[in-house]
């Protein structure tokens, strides 16, 4: 869980016993970073702490713990590992994004994956039009999928009145190649979690 105070523990299910807790890194001025967001790789070895600064630490849950630091590129950061848990995709968004609240559409938001091992990015940046809500590996982790805002329409006269639709738009990426492998998906409705059927 992520806590108010910005910092994540690890509990038992069978009797909510903290097992393990987690602060953000010490900054300026002794301010310690908040966290945002933690995730487990499927066997629960591994677990990905993300913190609002932009790291994102993997922690080995063996009895040794390790911590290779990946560093993505923004403030809002998440981060989602492979089934392997060989690879982890990290999103970040960049200070400029207040700009995509103007309708300009330079694409601020991205998405990058790196080997849990080397901690080195092995794929190039995948930007999205808007802000990124989740991404997930398919079980083979050669295909990340990207679930993000899209761009807005386009105004035709006046201002953006409360209540426009905006999109949210399923992108496919080979990700080593960082190229799309199908036509964006654009659906109406506003998910925030992405997942694979195990087939």
């Amino acid at each position: 869980t992520v806590q108010r105070d910005g910092t994540a523990r690890v509990c038992s299910a069978l009797d909510g016993a903290r097992l393990a807790s987690f602060e953000g890194t010490l900054g300026a001025e002794n301010r310690r970073a908040r966290v945002t967001l933690v995730a487990f790789s499927p066997s629960g070895r591994l677990l990905a702490v993300a913190e609002e600064t932009g790291l994102v630490r993997i922690w080995d849950l063996a009895p040794a713990p390790w911590k290779p630091e990946i560093f993505v590129e923004g403030e809002r950061t998440l981060c989602r590992l492979s089934d392997d848990g060989l690879y982890a995709a990290g999103c970040g968004a960049q200070q400029a994004a207040f700009r995509y609240l103007q309708n300009d559409e330079i694409s601020i938001f991205v998405s990058q994956v790196h080997e849990v091992s080397s901690r080195k990015p092995i794929g190039p940046l995948l930007k999205a039009g808007g802000p990124i809500l989740d991404v997930a590996f398919s079980p083979d982790a050669t295909v990340l999928g990207m679930l993000s805002f899209g761009p807005m329409p386009k105004e035709t006269g006046g201002p953006r009145r409360p209540g426009d639709a905006q999109p949210t738009v399923i992108d496919l990426w080979d990700w080593r190649a960082g190229r799309k492998l199908v036509t964006p998906l654009v659906i109406s409705s506003a998910p925030y979690l992405l997942t694979y059927a195990p087939d």
